[in-house]
């Protein structure tokens, strides 16, 4: 069959002049077995004509191409850095004006080489590597499926015994693995005030295997175009019919049978089910020892509080480490009537402190930190012993950029009309970290 080629969409191949030999000597020995090895798989399918030079030559530098595209991938290492600093990332445009995104050096020197592996029947962990600042713990490792079937796994990861706080993860969940598919895992978790109280954190790793016994549906979107019964509805359905849905997330939803036990556990809910039967579990055991310790951290001046007329800021905590910055904030009314003389103006629509800023010398929050959250740890402000009232904001951050000097603390209010929020620096504070430690 006679081929027509649009010269905007073609050009001439250089490549089809060359013979297979020609080809094999421009590349590394390496390469070339590769390639041997992988065009001779396409040789033995009849649609080939591998009889006519022109058509196998392009097949020849394609195969090439992808091998080597893959030899490309394979040489990045899959450790702390690519986890938490991915190359994608780091090699990302940047926008007019902004800056380029660097890793967190003084986080990844902490970084303790493991190279250890936990090996099952079906499922290897190959540990990389880890690190322990003190306050958080991040591992990273490859999770290799050894059989020839599609494979369910749930993890279950500790940390002195506690689960871990906030954090990221990267397939350190549950979700399916592909037959004999490596998927690149990580967890970067805070750990819980019992578990960082000794310098060495012991992390355990539980991973339970499971095999789907039904065929698998993927769901996506469907929820968007049903009400919740109906939803609910049709994953029954499928399930009563032997059919796994898996929701978008890559997750098995398990029907409704399950939404009045709450006690039960996910891989509780598979094997109830039906779909899925256990094949193996396979442990990690690691013990890290913690390589650095919170920075300590002085009030700008010594200025312990700020008096902003109606309430007193102060702050009660401020730490931070290589991967965590944590903040314990004091918002004290003199009085109940203080207090209920304050929120009034804000009440009905919203909390009279709504939240708080933390930027860093430059003015932002994102150049010192991926990730900050938080909130007043009750509903209102608690009486006090000596009469005043006190309210509590815990904020925490995971996912450092870098260390800052120091953070201007400034309220933030909702205004009535608009809710737009709009910050107080008149009525902020300032702490400084002792980096010099």
């Amino acid at each position: 069959m006679k081929r027509n080629y649009n010269s905007q969409s073609f050009a001439p191949d250089p490549l089809a002049r060359l013979t297979r030999e020609a080809l094999f000597a421009r590349i590394t020995p390496e390469v070339a077995a590769q390639a041997r090895a992988a065009l001779y798989q396409i040789e033995q399918q009849e649609e080939i004509p591998v009889k006519k030079k022109l058509y196998i030559q392009p097949v020849l530098a394609a195969v090439i191409i992808i091998i080597l595209c893959g030899a490309a991938l394979a040489a990045v290492t899959w450790n702390a850095r690519e986890f938490l600093f991915p190359t994608e990332t780091l090699n990302a445009p940047v926008e007019k004006g902004g800056e380029p995104i660097k890793p967190n050096e003084t986080l990844l020197s902490l970084a303790q080489p493991i190279a250890k592996t936990f090996e099952g029947d079906y499922l290897a962990l190959d540990v990389a590597d880890a690190i322990n600042d003190g306050r958080s713990v991040i591992l990273t490792w490859t999770a290799r499926n050894k059989s020839s079937e599609s494979l369910y796994y749930v993890y279950n990861i500790r940390y002195n015994g506690n689960y871990g706080g906030s954090g990221m993860s990267r397939n350190a969940d549950e979700g399916f693995i592909g037959p004999n598919e490596s998927l690149s895992s990580g967890v970067s978790s805070m750990l819980d005030f019992a578990a960082e109280e000794t310098n060495v954190c012991e992390v355990t790793m539980s991973v339970t295997v499971l095999r789907p016994l039904f065929d698998t549906i993927h769901i996506n979107d469907a929820r968007d175009d049903l009400s919740n019964e109906e939803f609910n509805a049709q994953i029954d359905k499928m399930i009563a019919s032997g059919i796994i849905p898996v929701a978008g997330d890559g997750l098995i939803e398990t029907g409704s049978q399950f939404y009045d036990k709450p006690e039960m556990t996910n891989i509780e809910r598979l094997i109830a089910s039906g779909m899925a039967e256990i094949v193996e579990t396979v442990d990690a055991t690691l013990s890290l020892a913690a390589n650095a310790e919170p920075i300590a951290v002085v009030i700008d001046g010594g200025q312990s509080a700020k008096d902003n007329g109606s309430y007193v800021l102060s702050v009660a905590k401020a730490a931070i480490t290589p991967n965590t910055a944590e903040f314990l904030i004091d918002v004290l009314f003199p009085n109940r009537e203080a207090y209920e003389q304050y929120l009034p103006y804000y009440a009905g629509k919203f909390a009279p402190i709504y939240s708080f800023e933390f930027l860093d010398e430059t003015g932002n929050w994102s150049s010192w930190a991926n990730n900050i959250g938080g909130g007043f740890t009750t509903d209102e402000p608690i009486e006090q012993p000596d009469g005043s009232w006190l309210w509590q904001y815990s904020a925490t951050s995971t996912q450092l950029v870098r260390i800052p000097r120091a953070i201007d603390i400034i309220p933030r209010r909702a205004d009535v009309q608009s809710g737009e929020l709009i910050s107080y620096p008149e009525e902020g504070i300032t702490v400084v970290f002792d980096t010099d430690k």
